[in-house]
């Protein structure tokens, strides 16, 4: 699975250079539009602490679906808001304790552009604060909770003539479910890849 994300990645890359060979200002005169995304999940972790003790473990490729409106609030910084749907996927303790979640999350993000030669690149870290649903079972027991999560993360990505965002990211996701008077901390945390329409 690793191979396969370096591959998108890599593609990503060439593609993007390639596609955005004229240097212009195009940039600067981007942003005040609605835009769609969609971005896959890979080496999604999951930790689990419970009085004290924790449990680290690798899920299934998750996705997230969002829609926001990016502002075109400085030539080469670009602030947004959107609304995410995100589905983490599932992680299964070697059969003992699984756990699958998804969340509906509200984010602030900042595009910060480096113009040059041959194309653009963005950083953009981001904030959002949301509610994510968790539902976990082991072998004699099962439990379904909703809770207030936060995530914090940063894009790195480039900027198409065609209205489109390429990205690699990282983030993670913090939430405390509280189940059988015991606050279980989840922390979910991973690295995606996507893409953003304008319009």
């Amino acid at each position: 699975m690793k191979n396969v994300v370096g591959l998108i990645a890599g593609s990503l890359i060439l593609f993007s250079t390639s596609a955005i060979a004229k240097p212009d200002d195009f940039v600067t005169k981007t942003g005040d539009k609605f835009y769609i995304g969609a971005d896959i999940t890979a080496a999604n972790s999951v930790d689990i602490t419970i009085h004290g003790a924790s449990a680290d473990e690798t899920a299934d490729l998750g996705f997230n679906l969002l829609a926001g409106y990016e502002f075109n609030t400085h030539p080469l910084v670009k602030t947004s808001v959107e609304a995410e749907y995100r589905n983490f996927g599932e992680a299964d303790s070697t059969g003992v304790l699984k756990v699958d979640g998804n969340a509906l999350f509200v984010n602030a993000k900042a595009k910060l552009f480096v113009q040059y030669d041959f194309g653009n690149l963005y950083l953009a870290p981001m904030v959002g604060v949301g509610q994510i649903s968790i539902d976990g079972s082991t072998s004699n027991t099962s439990f379904s909770e909703t809770e207030l999560a936060y995530q914090a993360g940063v894009e790195l990505g480039t900027r198409l003539r065609q209205g489109v965002d390429l990205h690699l990211g990282y983030r993670a996701t913090f939430t405390t479910v509280n189940y059988g008077g015991s606050d279980i901390d989840v922390d979910l945390s991973g690295a995606y890849i996507g893409a953003r329409y304008f319009f």
